[in-house]
């Protein structure tokens, strides 16, 4: 398994109400959202779980996995945008 480094870390209030996280690879994107504390299930969850996977098999680029972790971040509701 490949750890796709992202271009520019994903900020998410996880966990705790005022813990941030920067997220800044598909190895750390995929492990926030396999924690059962994610808040998110849905389709949007659904593509950025498939999109990580792929990046981290080495089969799509980060940019892709960071695109699709942001989109489930912000359905879920804890995006952090700076």
């Amino acid at each position: 398994m490949q750890n796709q480094s992202f271009n520019k870390p994903v900020s998410i209030e996880f966990g705790r109400i005022g813990q941030i996280w920067n997220i800044g690879s598909a190895r750390e994107a995929a492990e926030r959202m396999l924690d059962e504390r994610w808040p998110g299930h849905g389709p949007t969850d659904n593509r950025a779980r498939r999109a990580l996977l792929e990046a981290l098999e080495g089969k799509a680029d980060a940019a892709k996995a960071r695109a699709a972790f942001r989109a489930a971040a912000k359905a879920a509701g804890i995006l952090v945008e700076r």
